[in-house]
């Protein structure tokens, strides 16, 4: 249940978490996340659900609200872990 909540939070939120990427780490699943001031606190709920459930969490930002950030610096930096 609490994964298909997951699941419809990201599929609802695109546009607000930019890139979301998991992937295969060590038996555990790595999930890369970031978000401008539009997704600062669903991020935090999905970041903290993950945690819960033992996924390995590599957070790039926004760490505090403000309005002024947006998605592309974040983006950025997501996509670059993601391709490394």
């Amino acid at each position: 249940m609490k994964l298909i909540i997951l699941e419809q939070l990201l599929t609802n939120s695109h546009k607000i978490i930019h890139k979301f990427n998991v992937i295969i780490l060590e038996n555990k699943l790595k999930v890369s996340i970031s978000c401008d001031h539009g997704g600062f606190d669903l991020k935090l709920v999905i970041a903290e659900w993950l945690k819960d459930n033992k996924f390995i969490v590599i957070d790039f930002g926004n760490e505090v609200y403000n309005i002024n950030n947006n998605y592309p610096d974040f983006a950025e930096i997501v996509s670059r872990n993601v391709v490394s």
